[in-house]
């Protein structure tokens, strides 16, 4: 029987692994529909992570095909059943303008009933678990959509959600930062560390921001950086940056160090913490194995601090946070779905500040 086009979407659809022009292709696919505790999200702009260029390399592999993407702001198009009530607690209705958490949990377990959602053993991530956001429709659970906050247009909500919430669960959640302390953000230019950037800012906190060339230097400053490193892209990366931090704090060191990089990070940190001091860390896209410098660890009494995306109460601190100080997540460019390929190589790049947006409708 012929498929009706009102029952088709257009979407990215991740087919391959490698090359974005070959693992990548931009196609009619089914419209999906909600299903019992879900709803269904026109989708409207969507964002890129770091997280789709690993899954589109393999790293790691997912079943294909698969549409990725974990962040974007929508409209609530239809939802199943169970799920009107879970919206209606939000005060939101089918025609709302709404922002996604990418995390999802089993809503089961001890973990999800302390509200600490992402420590659950099920914990998956949209877009790379299931169906994302790179598409014009999405379906996931009722918990996990939120109203957007008014003061951000289409292309600022869709770049809101991944990178700010795991960089408020780094800072406020893991490292508890103080508004007294300092931050080293490493890698500033990149989604979370432009978000650390910002939250750090509207609360009160110095930042020290590094990025690997002049050409960044201004923007950063822009979005709340006090003081910037620019480190090159030589041998002396790390040496850059601990010198760096020391003049800055007169030899005290930082409180935080914020790091998504991993190996080439690790031991400058370790460095450049103050005593006391407090290593978090999202990823380790140089590496993760670096050396374990324990005598560091031990004398400086330091604390290493993992952190992975989000928890529902994460995501609702910093969603209220956002609105009161209307922050606006800086977009660096914009794509349309059409040209995903295109979008993928410019985040691949390195060469952006801030988010790599897709335009859907």
């Amino acid at each position: 029987m012929a498929t009706n086009s009102t029952d088709l979407m257009r979407a990215a659809v991740l087919v391959g692994e490698g090359d974005p022009d070959t693992a990548l292709v931009v196609r009619d696919e089914p419209l999906p529909e909600p299903g019992i505790g879900q709803v269904r999200v026109r989708v409207t702009a969507a964002a890129l992570n770091h997280l789709d260029v690993w899954i589109r390399k393999g790293l790691p592999s997912v079943p294909k095909p698969r549409i990725m993407g974990a962040d974007g702001v929508g409209i609530v198009d239809a939802v199943g059943a169970g799920a009107e009530a879970v919206l209606a607690e939000r005060g939101i209705s089918v025609g709302d303008r709404v922002v996604l958490d990418p995390g999802m949990s089993c809503g089961a377990c001890r973990a999800c009933a302390s509200g600490d959602t992402s420590l659950c053993r099920h914990f998956q991530v949209l877009g790379e678990h299931v169906a994302g956001t790179h598409a014009e429709a999405v379906v996931l659970p009722a918990v996990g959509v939120h109203a957007a906050p008014a003061h951000l247009d289409d292309d600022a909500a869709a770049a809101l959600m991944l990178t700010s919430a795991t960089s408020w669960r780094m800072l406020f959640t893991r490292a508890q930062v103080q508004v007294h302390e300092r931050v080293l953000v490493w890698g500033a230019s990149s989604g979370v560390g432009t978000a650390a950037l910002q939250l750090c800012r509207a609360a009160g906190i110095e930042t020290i921001a590094t990025t690997r060339g002049e050409d960044k230097v201004d923007a950063l400053r822009e979005l709340g950086a006090d003081h910037v490193i620019v480190t090159g892209s030589g041998e002396d990366f790390g040496d850059r940056v601990v010198a760096g931090v020391e003049d800055i704090t007169g030899g005290e060191g930082v409180e935080v160090a914020f790091d998504h990089l991993g190996k080439v990070a690790w031991e400058p940190s370790m460095l450049a913490l103050a005593r006391g001091g407090r290593y978090v860390t999202c990823g380790a896209s140089t590496g993760p194995m670096p050396r374990a410098f324990i005598t560091r660890l031990f004398w400086k009494q330091l604390s290493m601090l993992g952190s992975t995306m989000a928890s529902r109460h994460d995501v609702e601190a910093l969603l209220a946070f956002v609105r009161r100080h209307e922050i606006v997540p800086r977009v660096d460019s914009t794509f349309a779905l059409e040209d995903v390929a295109a979008a993928h190589r410019h985040l691949e790049s390195a060469a952006q500040v801030g988010k790599v947006v897709l335009r859907v409708r």
